[in-house]
């Protein structure tokens, strides 16, 4: 049975409907953005970052990213998100953080502990913000769950 290692919660303003999850060095220059991907899935990967595009009128979020050491146990089902996806990560630092497309980074930072690596990552999202949130968090209309584990 996995365990879960670390988690982080923050919360994220959408610019245009979008925020990215990013490595804290960015995305740099020899590489493929997540601000250049085409968004044609509410999910884009690229070398340090992830290009995420909330449901419908979203306009803020509330955001969880777990470190698991292997694949994720929860006590919600798959059903209990509203779009679930299973995507590989590249990492430069292990170090990561979500921000806005046309503003500051999050104030939390998942640190996961390994440079340079390749990690699993299932995303999730939910307009039941509750799925993360005791309660309901004034500004915020969906929730997303992040988690981690090793690509090995």
């Amino acid at each position: 049975m996995s365990r879960l290692f670390a988690s982080v919660v923050d919360n994220v303003a959408l610019d245009y409907g979008q925020f990215v999850l990013i490595d804290v060095a960015g995305a740099g220059e020899s590489r493929e953005s997540p601000w250049d991907l085409p968004g044609h899935d509410w999910i884009e990967v690229a070398p340090n970052g992830a290009m995420i595009t909330g449901s419908g009128s979203s306009s803020a979020a509330i955001v969880r990213m777990e470190l698991w050491d292997g694949p994720p146990t929860t006590e919600k089902t798959p059903n209990d998100w509203d779009r679930v996806r299973t995507v590989e990560f590249f990492t430069e630092t292990g170090e990561l953080h979500v921000a806005e497309l046309m503003g500051e980074p999050g104030s939390e930072v998942l640190v996961l502990g390994r440079s340079s690596s390749r990690w699993n990552l299932r995303a999730q999202s939910s307009r039941n913000v509750g799925a993360i949130a005791a309660e309901e968090a004034e500004g915020i209309d969906e929730a997303f769950l992040f988690q981690f584990w090793p690509a090995d």
